[in-house]
């Protein structure tokens, strides 16, 4: 593992990314009918880590965390295959209100 001061990392300017309206809608459609996209498969590790609280909340499949990350330094655990094509997908919404008046 790889350990990073916070003062090392760069924002990526393309964030925050904004799906609205019809885009969203297409993305509700599509987890609807593919809800298997959103499991780990033949994959351990991309658990969401907390280091102010000192814990690790593990992403378990059809699960949902919901926590103000956007108040905290937060990360992802690495995702290790476990088999030739394992993987994880996520999505991650944050509200737009949340960042207002933040410098």
């Amino acid at each position: 593992m790889i350990t990073v001061k916070t003062s090392q990392v760069k924002p990526n300017p393309r964030n925050p990314r904004v799906i609205k309206d019809d885009k969203f809608q297409k993305l509700v459609k599509s987890i609807q009918e593919f809800p298997q996209m959103l499991e780990k498969q033949n994959a351990t590790g991309g658990n969401t880590t907390g280091p102010d609280y000192g814990a690790t909340m593990d992403s378990c499949n059809n699960s949902m965390l919901v926590y103000p990350a956007w108040r905290n330094v937060h990360g992802v655990t690495p995702i290790v295959p476990t088999a030739t094509g394992g993987y994880r997908n996520s999505l991650v919404f944050y509200p737009l209100k949340a960042f207002n008046g933040l410098e």
